[in-house]
């Protein structure tokens, strides 16, 4: 399955969790939709680098253990940088004194067979803050008895909404249940049929939508895209930006008419997201983004401190940034306070229900929730560290014995070998012995991994 869950509205998504859940057979899925990744899979594979590292468990499981691992690797990374050093000092100091040319040979031919430990592309994040806009007024947007028709159907009836300062809402709903024709009425952009639509007082709105992209300019490259609405001397930071939304290197001189769809979705965003707004209006955001861009994205939005609404069916997404919910029913809006996970344990125990007068999630309450489970994950963590320390050292005798396994491979198609019983022999039992002790690493690291992981 590559990417399933793209341009399918929740309930579809539920129904293909449900489908694979009761499927008896073996399946191997492409996705970035981390919640359909953790009630779905029962392992990860990491692509990076050209490398495929297997995890245990679903997607919140090999987030833990891969950080276990990254800053395991980067302490071995330090210390091997410093042994370098260390060795290339040497060397140099004495590289032309005749009583010491047998250790600075030495030394020389060591630090051409190790194996420099590379730092891994995926761990490296960037951050950035949204641009600030000047404070709107408390209420931000009120609708009241909206209807909207197109022809002779109906999508929206009488429906209302208030949104206030600092609202972050998620609107959900079936395919055509009319979220995205909301956000262009609260534009502007549509007008009601009856009812109001009122943007409050000193409201600056930005909206993304894909198929805003062709407000490009095809003649401007990838980085002037940018520049165009970033202060004089910001291109350091503009193509820190970029990196995180995958354009690196040529890519930023590349012209916006030779960009794919995907690409200029991406440069859409970044674009919006660096213009001062205090209302942003995003459709379907996290379209055509890799999950390293996702957690960018949701890290600015988590400290943008004006009002949100999103449109979007990535549920990990709306957690991260959602303190509300807007659920689109039979032509009415029903909005609740809390993230995906609470609404949908509403849904559960008797249906939805309009919360009270006040639908103003505290993000302060919400931080402090967060707050509390990273305390909570960070001794799941400690309790781990004394498997997982035990996993680099079998590890590295696993990779040993595998060499080990493929040199005696290739010896035995010698026909030297293959050809004398006595050389045949004592190869085939050295492979034996290898893949035996092989089979009981495999164990013992399969163990210790389900132990590391939550």
């Amino acid at each position: 399955l590559d990417e399933p869950t793209n341009h399918l509205d929740l309930e579809a998504i539920a129904w293909l969790e449900k489908f694979l859940a009761d499927h008896d057979g073996a399946f191997v899925m492409v996705s970035h939709d981390r919640y359909f990744l953790n009630r779905s899979v029962q392992s990860i594979f990491e692509l990076d680098n050209g490398r495929l590292t297997g995890y245990p468990g679903n997607y919140d499981a090999y987030v833990e253990v891969r950080a276990a691992r990254r800053s395991a690797l980067d302490k071995a990374r330090r210390h091997q940088d410093r042994e370098i050093a260390k060795v290339e000092r040497f060397v140099e100091r004495f590289r032309y004194k005749a009583s010491k040319a047998r250790q600075v040979q030495s030394r020389v031919r060591a630090l051409a067979k190790i194996e420099v430990i590379a730092p891994s592309e995926s761990s490296k994040r960037i951050r950035f803050g949204l641009q600030p806009a000047p404070r709107s007024g408390d209420v931000v947007v009120r609708i009241e008895g909206l209807t909207k028709r197109f022809g002779d159907r109906i999508v929206w009836e009488e429906a209302d909404l208030l949104l206030r300062r600092g609202d972050r809402v998620a609107l959900l709903g079936p395919n055509g249940s009319g979220k995205s024709t909301l956000l262009k009425l609260i534009l502007g952009v549509l007008p009601p049929d009856a009812g109001r639509v009122e943007v409050g007082h000193n409201v600056e709105i930005q909206y993304f939508a894909q198929h805003q992209l062709e407000a490009l300019d095809p003649h401007a490259t990838v980085i002037e895209t940018l520049q165009r609405v970033s202060a004089p001397g910001d291109v350091p930071r503009l193509r820190s930006i970029l990196g995180a939304f995958l354009f690196s290197g040529e890519a930023v001189d590349k012209r916006v008419a030779v960009l794919s769809g995907g690409e200029k979705a991406r440069l859409a965003l970044a674009r919006m997201l660096l213009e001062p707004a205090n209302l942003l209006l995003l459709d379907e955001p996290t379209n055509h983004l890799d999950l390293g861009s996702r957690e960018v994205l949701e890290d600015a939005l988590e400290e943008y401190e004006g009002t949100l609404i999103t449109i979007s069916h990535d549920r990990y997404f709306i957690n991260r940034v959602a303190t509300s919910v807007a659920w689109a029913e039979a032509g009415r809006i029903v909005h609740e306070v809390g993230d995906y996970d609470s609404y949908l344990d509403r849904i559960e125990v008797g249906g939805p229900a309009v919360a009270a007068t006040d639908l103003r999630a505290p993000r302060e309450a919400l931080r402090e929730q967060r707050r509390r489970e990273a305390e909570e994950r960070n001794a799941r963590f400690r309790e781990r560290q004394a498997a997982e320390a035990l996993l680099g050292p079998i590890e590295r005798e696993i990779a040993e014995l595998e060499r080990e396994c493929a040199a005696i491979e290739l010896a035995q198609t010698d026909p030297g070998v293959y050809s004398d019983p006595a050389r045949s022999a004592e190869a085939a039992r050295a492979k034996s012995a290898a893949a035996a002790r092989l089979e009981s690493l495999y164990a013992e690291w399969t163990r210790l991994a389900s132990d590391s992981s939550p």
